[in-house]
């Protein structure tokens, strides 16, 4: 399908470095931008003219080309242009550099941590949370685990917003564009349903739970074990985040992707306490701290502490008013 190939020059700017994909009714490709010190871009080239229920329309890339315009996040790459060819579209954005998360998996020495991936999975809710606190809300729907990025830095991006679209509170008609990712879309978008940012939240379940097992999602027909039958290192609290967000009903699902973010804050990395228990640090005499005659001796001295600071301040005063 792809009409562009290694060596050829894109609109006398954008120079081809390697076809990454020509597939169906879209090409994508790597290129330098001539025009700004050889910088890298993604060119992506949609057929109009290739039938079938997945393919595009134009009328869906002109939605994605003005979501792509509008909105701007640390988590999205930067779009630069559209061109409307004869029977297709040209969208070039800013190249990505950096591994897939399915590609950090296979070169991860073993399962992630809950710990680990607390950073991206921050990283994600807030890109979420931004789509769905636009004006124009936009649900992801599309998300996994190969159109997210991790760059050298390690920040993370998603790479693609092709199966995105507006929500619209009208009338509750099923999706009018199916998105195909067995285990990653949600249940309700079966056709039966119209996606809303609950899908969303079920996305990211889909996503981590992946990245912490490493399991085909499709083979669990949304019954998914608890992660910890695949990855010993979680714990029943963070076991409950997952099996919430993958919950087959909606309504019993997280509904928004701001709780789910509350909730592994709640049991990330730093909601355990860095300083030492009581205990751990006086031994047995920490017994001592607990009795009633210690107590009130300490809360002696911090009266004394405070009467000596209050009485301090006063002459303070008074000195600066004489002076």
């Amino acid at each position: 399908m792809g009409t562009l190939t290694e060596g050829n020059t894109f609109k006398d700017r954008y120079k081809i470095i390697e076809v990454l994909q020509d597939q169906g009714d879209l090409a994508i490709y790597k290129a330098k931008d001539i025009a700004s010190h050889n910088s890298l871009v993604y060119i992506r080239e949609i057929d109009f003219e290739t039938k079938g229920y997945k393919s595009f329309t134009e009328e869906s890339v002109g939605q994605l080309v003005e979501m792509l315009s509008t909105v701007s996040h640390p988590a999205l790459p930067k779009f630069l242009e559209y061109s409307r060819g004869i029977s297709s579209g040209y969208i070039v954005e800013e190249y990505i550099t950096g591994q897939t998360l399915s590609e950090c998996l296979e070169a991860h020495a073993g399962l992630y941590t809950f710990d680990e991936a607390y950073g991206w999975m921050i990283e994600l809710c807030d890109l979420i949370q931004y789509l769905h606190s636009l004006e124009k809300q936009i649900i992801l729907r599309g998300i996994t685990p190969n159109v997210i990025k991790i760059t050298p830095s390690g920040a993370l991006k998603v790479i693609s917003l092709d199966k995105a679209r507006y929500f619209s509170t009208g009338k509750e008609t099923p999706d009018t564009v199916f998105v195909w990712n067995p285990g990653y879309t949600s249940p309700e978008q079966y056709g039966t349903q119209k996606s809303d940012v609950r899908a969303d939240v079920y996305g990211f379940g889909a996503v981590f739970y992946y990245l912490f097992t490493k399991q085909n999602l499709g083979s669990f027909h949304f019954n998914f074990p608890p992660v910890s039958q695949f990855n010993p290192s979680f714990t029943k609290e963070q076991d409950d985040i997952f099996a919430k967000c993958l919950d087959k009903d909606v309504f019993s699902r997280y509904q928004s992707i701001f709780a789910v973010k509350n909730e592994i804050i709640k049991n990330g990395p730093m909601s355990k306490s860095k300083e030492p228990e009581v205990t751990s640090f006086f031994g047995d005499e920490a017994e001592e701290f607990e009795k009633p005659e210690t107590k009130e001796k300490i809360k002696g001295f911090m009266d004394g502490i405070r009467e000596w600071f209050r009485m301090l301040t006063k002459k303070m005063m008074e000195w600066m008013g004489e002076t």
